[in-house]
């Protein structure tokens, strides 16, 4: 037989054919001899041609007939020509691996996963496929007319479909393991091998449809066993070679009509006729699905695996066509067992619209215009000659999904018209579904905008130089560096659209930085054109000519920075990458509400390696250029700075943050409309503060506002609510919100700070709510404490309001203008109540005389408030320049003629002041007095103001002033009483005291009283109970009268009080020079108190017992 179909034989048939032949068969020989078999050779591997001249003409020396391949010489018992020359060649010896082997590393390496069958979609992309469909055929074809050993395969498989061609070049590089033409190729982004090898988890066994032949793998050598050494693990067929030898079994598999595979019949042993096969355009994986475990995997598919696979894959097509150049439709079908055609499952397909372009002089499918300039073979070269030139395009990609109930539900068929639209016809949508029944089909589709970009910088220089590296090498050595991928600074980000346009003008902004809603932020992936399953912790897609891991899990990242992938990877993300995200942000600004647009803002504490937190980081380095209007202001909706900016109140310091927000927006301050995690994150990444809307930012906007209303010429004290000096201040309400954010940042500062932090704000609102006043020294209020305070002062603007004060300025601040009610507010708001004060009137003054404000009911009401205070002398003093003294009137007339006087000049006095009439007689003694009206100055017993008025009139005297001859001894006594019952006195008073003739001097009872002032050069004590006369002579002490109703008036003065065993010891060194009748009454005092005074001073009897003083016995 010719070799072609000798090829085909198996080892069965050989074993056969073995047994049949004689012990001895003659062949021909290359001399076109028979000779024996066992006497003649066949050159295995041409190593004749090697041989040395005198062998290669050994007369004993035959070879069979060169058309009888090396296999049929095996199989005729033919010996090697290496056999009869082995001590000359030498044995086959060294280390090698099993091809399944290496196959079975593969497999362990890329997990198992819907990602595998990304491998095919991203192969067809790199062959320009514009669809991709997978079939679940679950069908068994016919075994009749192939070989036994083929049988297992012609179960269910699946079988992958694309529309572009498998060229010659695509047919040597399958065949490379883990090695690739496709790294010298810019525009392709995958390597057959790792992703070719990866469809192991599947079969033991793949095949190929092209051109004019199908390609058949067996690494396992388990389906097409050889018999020649060094041969390769597979088998090309030829169709029409297989047409013509009647197995069309075996390309049944194959026949896909929908897809422009069919075979027609064959010229087999029933003689059938077909026209020729046309070479197949198109290209058709089929991977029979493993039945049992093999030395490549142990994973088997004998239920609904593969089933569950395609569904996993279908459940991430809507973002694999995102980056891809050329895909555009994705389909997944099944074709069950005993159906005339497949059963579509899911359908994806992408339509792009509204591209935008920078740096392109060429247009064209905005999905291509970056793959066509990269495959320039001038793109290096014009990186390197234009470093700085932005390569982008931008565009929107619709893709919609359908997705079919998995029933036995009819779904349309494919069609065979390879249309790559992504929508449907009405001709191939389903049936609708009943009122009952499910829906047959779900239709979904999403909008998403792309941006690419050729970036510049570092990521440029570094692949430029690569590039060149590269070149060099395969000059040098024949091959490219294949440690080092690809190095094209392209990048691209992607992040979904709204499908309906909406206004904007109604967007609210997560303004606390807290949690948003999981469902409206997309978690990101990193793309190699192709979806990897590592996510970011971006809210955007982001695509790159990255280094992945050789399980294309994820990029390429190692310890060592300086590594070349890692090194390429840090820059291309750093650089490129973080632009083109900054780009896009910018361009969704006319695109997304506004909550979606912040959402794009990469969050870099959400950023899932340390890689991703540095793009984070990169952006907002960014982002905060001055030209990079990014930020919404809440007023108009217009675009600003960061540097520009000033974000609203963070949540947690009160209710009144959406207040401020509201009146800072409506006061033209430039207040954004942005998330509160942006401060956190300019500030820790970009180290840049921006400005935020704290309590102080609002005290300082609102501080030293003017208006155009003035009052008397001067500067603005106060405005109203009707004419604010701000259009947001309309309302007490508001002004306390705003007022209580101010100060809600001082509870730690001093009280100084805090006047200084508030005085400028004018947020004081007065009592009756209708004005507002400045924070100032000048612009004085009081706190309202009861109704008595109005009554007193009947001025509501007088007044501040404590419900419209924060807790922290319910007291007195007089730097703030704000003064607890008091004497003192009284005093200042008598020029309104009474009226003018004319110093020079000191006559008597009627009611009519003064404000309508002036009444009984006033006067009554201001004097019980001042009986109850607490008054300075100086305020009591400043009373005495107003007309208050309510006095008797000589004619008892009624209140409306009840006069009131100056106490400028006179002295009254107050019956209730002195309970004893004597003492008040006393008083008049010394001065002329006037009685006040009990009835319109009540309880005025207890005020400072009646001491006062009695001590004034004592201490403010000259000599002749008063006169103290005509006081009885009683009368001087009862008046210092009266003095020193004042705890008001200070000590200018107490000077004044001793100079009056009011102190008892001590004496015995058989002497007259002498009274006088106290002589400061004098020293001055009570007189002690020893007797007097001794005391006085030993001690030359002055002594007052002992009275103790005036012992603390005394200290106040300094007088001494001295204790008898004090004094008693003082006179002990004084006692040779006493008389006999002295130290007799000295002796007789010690005997009568000796018990006293050992209990007051512990160490008197010790002393005694010194001293020598015994007494003779307890009587005498």
């Amino acid at each position: 037989k010719s070799s072609s179909s000798s090829s085909s034989s198996s080892s069965s048939s050989k074993k056969n054919l073995s047994g049949l032949l004689p012990s001895s068969v003659k062949v021909p020989t290359n001399l076109r001899y028979l000779r024996e078999a066992s006497s003649i050779f066949y050159d295995d591997s041409h190593r004749g041609e090697d041989m040395p001249d005198h062998m290669m003409h050994d007369p004993s020396i035959e070879l069979i007939h060169p058309d009888f391949s090396a296999e049929q010489a095996r199989i005729l018992q033919v010996p090697a020509l290496h056999d009869r020359f082995s001590s000359y060649f030498g044995e086959d010896f060294g280390q090698q691996e099993p091809l399944y082997r290496r196959i079975a590393n593969i497999t362990r390496e890329y997990p198992y996963g819907p990602d595998l069958l990304k491998e095919l979609l991203q192969n067809a992309d790199d062959a320009r496929a514009s669809i991709l469909h997978l079939v679940l055929d679950q069908r068994h074809h016919p075994t009749h007319s192939i070989n036994r050993e083929l049988a297992p395969l012609q179960g269910p498989a699946l079988v992958v479909y694309n529309d572009a061609a498998f060229l010659d070049s695509d047919i040597i590089n399958i065949q490379n393991l883990g090695d690739s033409s496709k790294i010298s190729d810019l525009t392709k982004t995958g390597t057959f091998g790792i992703g070719w090898n990866a469809m192991y988890h599947l079969t033991d066994a793949p095949s190929i449809y092209a051109g004019d032949s199908i390609y058949f793998f067996d690494p396992l050598e388990q389906y097409l066993p050889s018999t020649r050494q060094g041969h390769k693990p597979g088998r090309k067929w030829l169709v029409e070679s297989l047409k013509r030898g009647g197995r069309m079994d075996q390309l049944a598999p194959y026949e896909f009509p929908m897809f422009g595979a069919s075979f027609g019949g064959g010229d087999g042993p029933k003689g059938g006729v077909t026209t020729r096969t046309r070479p197949y355009g198109q290209t058709l994986f089929r991977f029979p699905l493993r039945s049992e475990p093999s030395k490549i995997s142990s994973r088997t598919f004998l239920g609904n695996e593969a089933r569950d696979l395609m569904n996993d894959f279908a459940g991430g097509l809507e973002q694999c066509l995102l980056f891809l150049k050329n895909v555009k439709c994705i389909r997944l079908s099944v074709w069950c067992e005993g159906s005339s055609s497949p059963r579509l499952l899911h359908e994806v397909g992408a339509t792009v619209s509204g591209s935008k372009m920078a740096g392109f002089t060429a247009g064209g499918d905005p999905r291509q215009i970056c793959n066509s300039f990269i495959k320039n073979p001038s793109f290096f070269d014009q990186l390197h000659a234009l470093p700085d030139r932005l390569y982008s395009v931008s565009y929107t990609v619709t893709i919609e999904q359908t997705n079919w109930c998995d029933t036995d539900t009819p779904s349309p068929r494919p069609s065979s018209s390879h249309s790559t639209s992504s929508s449907f016809s009405s001709s191939s949508s389903p049936l609708p579904a009943t009122a009952t029944s499910r829906p047959l089909f779900t239709k979904r589709a999403s909008k998403w905008l792309v941006f690419h970009e050729i970036g510049c910088g570092p990521a440029r220089k570094m692949a430029v130089d690569n590039y060149r590296q590269q070149q060099l090498q395969q000059r040098l050595v024949g091959s490219y560096n294949a440690g080092v991928g690809k190095w094209v600074p392209f990048v691209s980000v992607a992040t979904p659209l709204p499908m309906l346009s909406s206004s904007k003008d109604g967007d609210d902004v997560d303004d606390g930085g807290g949690d948003n809603d999981d469902k409206a932020v997309l978690k990101g992936q990193v793309f190699c054109m192709l979806p990897l399953p590592a996510n970011t912790g971006l809210p955007v897609h982001v695509n790159g000519f990255f280094e992945p891991n050789s399980n294309r899990k994820d990029i390429w990242i190692s310890e060592n920075t300086a590594e070349p992938r890692t090194s390429w990877n840090t820059t291309l993300i750093g650089g490129p990458l973080a632009h083109a995200y900054v780009s896009l942000i910018l361009e969704t600004q006319a695109h997304l509400p506004l909550n979606a647009y912040y959402n794009l803002f990469p969050d870099t504490a959400a950023c899932t390696t340390p890689i991703w937190k540095a793009l984070s980081k990169s952006v907002y380095n960014l982002l905060i250029l001055p030209d990079r209007r990014i930020l919404s202001l809440q007023r108009d909706r217009s675009w600003i700075p960061v540097g520009n900016s000033v974000f609203p109140p963070v949540h947690g310091r009160g209710t009144q943050t959406s207040t401020v927000t509201s009146c800072l927006v409506q006061d033209q301050a430039d207040i954004v409309n942005a998330p509160h995690r942006f401060i956190v994150e300019f500030k820790s990444h970009a180290n840049f503060t921006v400005e935020c809307a704290t309590p102080k930012y609002l005290r300082g906007f609102y501080k030293n506002i003017t208006s155009s209303h003035s009052h008397s010429g001067g500067s603005v004290s106060h405005y109203t609510f009707a004419d604010p000096p701000k259009p947001s201040l309309i309302s007490p309400e508001i002004v306390r919100d705003l007022l209580l954010y101010c100060v809600s940042d001082l509870a730690s500062l001093s009280p100084s700070k805090v006047d200084e932090s508030i005085t400028g704000l004018p947020f004081k609102i007065t009592n009756n709510a209708t004005l507002m006043y400045i924070f100032n020294p000048s612009n004085v209020h009081y706190l309202r404490t009861d109704d008595r305070d109005v009554t007193l002062v009947p001025f509501s603007d007088q007044y501040v309001s404590g419900d419209y004060l924060p807790p922290s300025l319910r007291s007195s601040h007089p730097a703030l203008g704000i003064e607890a009610f008091n004497f003192g507010a009284v005093l200042k708001c008598l020029p309104r109540i009474i009226g003018p004060n004319n110093n020079n009137v000191h006559r008597p003054v009627s009611l009519h005389e003064t404000t309508p404000h002036m009444t009984v009911e006033w006067v009554i009401a201001f004097w019980k408030y001042v009986s109850s205070s607490v008054a300075t002398h100086s305020q009591v003093q400043e009373l005495s320049t107003w007309p208050l003294i309510p006095l008797i009137s000589n004619g008892g007339g009624d209140a409306s003629s009840r006069l009131f006087t100056s106490l400028k000049d006179n002295i009254f006095i107050h019956s209730k002041i002195v309970s004893d009439p004597l003492l008040f007689a006393i008083l008049c003694k010394i001065q002329q007095l006037y009685r006040i009206d009990e009835h319109l100055m009540p309880n005025v017993g207890s005020l400072p103001f009646a001491a006062f008025s009695v001590i004034d009139c004592l201490f403010k005297y000259d000599d002749d002033d008063l006169v103290f001859d005509t006081l009885t001894d009683l009368d001087r006594t009862q008046l210092l009483q009266f003095i020193n019952s004042d705890r008001r006195l200070a000590s200018v008073h107490y000077t004044t005291i001793k100079a009056m003739p009011l102190f008892e001097r001590a004496h015995t009872s058989d002497t007259p009283a002498v009274f006088g002032p106290l002589s400061s050069s004098t020293t001055w004590a009570v007189a002690p109970s020893l007797p007097f006369s001794v005391a006085h002579q030993a001690s030359k002490t002055q002594y007052l009268q002992n009275v103790p109703a005036l012992a603390s008036l005394y200290t106040k003065l300094g007088v001494e009080m001295w204790k008898p065993s004090a004094i008693v010891r003082s006179l002990f060194p004084l006692w040779f020079t006493m008389t006999s009748a002295q130290q007799a009454s000295i002796l007789e005092y010690i005997l009568v108190h000796q018990r006293a005074l050992e209990i007051e001073d512990t160490g008197f009897h010790r002393l005694l017992q010194d001293l020598a003083f015994i007494p003779i016995d307890d009587t005498n």
